[in-house]
């Protein structure tokens, strides 16, 4: 395993699942549930059957965390 985006562990094999519950991604990213949930509304990611793509999850908070910089600056 090696640490990919945010320190999360990634297989080395490549076989890691894209699509995670919000309990499930929580974790990964050290986030909360609830903060993930409400950080999909704000950026409209969708959570589609319960599950939310977590490389357009990622990207879109990258993305969301540079404007508000840039907005504070």
């Amino acid at each position: 395993m090696h640490s990919g985006v945010f320190g999360v562990q990634e297989e080395r094999s490549g076989h890691m699942s894209v699509h995670l519950t919000p309990t499930e991604l929580a974790e990964e990213l050290h986030m909360k549930r609830r903060d993930v949930l409400s950080k999909c509304v704000e950026m409209n990611v969708p959570v589609l059957k319960g599950r939310i793509d977590k490389t357009l999850f990622i990207s879109s908070l990258r993305a969301f965390q540079a404007e508000k910089r840039q907005a504070t600056a």
